[in-house]
């Protein structure tokens, strides 16, 4: 796990990043981590992190979001370096580590619900007031198909939305404590307003939390992806 932040007064950036974290469409891998996606991703991305269900990258390779290198939007190259939401950040590595395998051939695409971001809020970080925030903007690929994110404080979903032929979205999401730690209300907007009325939580801030985007496919020649995202805690006793 990613080392605590030290509860403190004034404003806290808590994750910040603009790399581009991709669920990308099924598609097929040479070998040495020589991927061919199936769906064209909206740039040649030269450096970006692209999630394979387990034994696509080689032969017994874990699931997870894997660095790699894009020379077109369908062709790239995958490295063994590999971003685990809560435990390291989505950093572009020093020397990436080269894929020495045979490639398996052709994937298909997880199409289950795959956290792409968890961050730690320490426990009584926030105070009896405070704020934490999370920012980020979603793209995904023109289709009919259904593809769902949603942001998660704790075990509790604060806010979802689902993207079918939009291109990109920005989602926000605060939480912000109610005069006691154990009492919430939340705002989110998806680019705009909503007819939701305000919500009410009652999670327990005196203890650890994960802040949560979880990203999800329903058809696995699409592709959801993540531009930027950003959390910071505004603490208030």
């Amino acid at each position: 796990m990613l080392a605590k932040s030290i509860p403190q007064i004034g404003h806290q950036i808590l994750q910040s990043t603009a790399m581009p974290i991709i669920i990308p469409s099924s598609g097929s891998m040479a070998a040495n981590g020589v991927v061919t996606l199936t769906t064209a991703l909206p740039n040649i991305y030269p450096d970006v992190y692209l999630y394979f269900p387990s034994g696509a990258v080689y032969s017994g390779s874990a699931a997870g979001f894997y660095y790699a290198v894009m020379s077109s939007t369908t062709a790239g190259t995958v490295y063994d370096n590999i971003y685990v939401p809560g435990t390291n950040l989505p950093n572009i590595p020093a020397s990436p580590t080269p894929i020495v395998a045979a490639g398996p051939g052709a994937y298909t695409q997880s199409t289950s619900e795959i956290t792409a971001v968890s961050v730690n809020v320490v426990g009584g970080s926030m105070g009896k007031n405070g704020i934490v925030k999370i920012e980020a903007t979603i793209f995904v690929n023109n289709s009919a198909n259904t593809k769902t994110v949603k942001w998660k404080f704790g075990a509790m979903q604060i806010n979802f939305m689902t993207a079918i032929t939009i291109n990109r979205a920005l989602g926000r999401v605060a939480i912000i404590n109610r005069g006691r730690i154990d009492r919430q209300t939340a705002s989110y907007l998806v680019d705009g307003a909503n007819t939701i009325n305000p919500p009410v939580f009652s999670i327990d801030t005196a203890t650890d939390q994960a802040l949560n985007i979880t990203l999800q496919l329903t058809v696995a020649t699409d592709y959801l992806g993540m531009d930027y995202f950003f959390t910071e805690l505004l603490p208030k006793k």
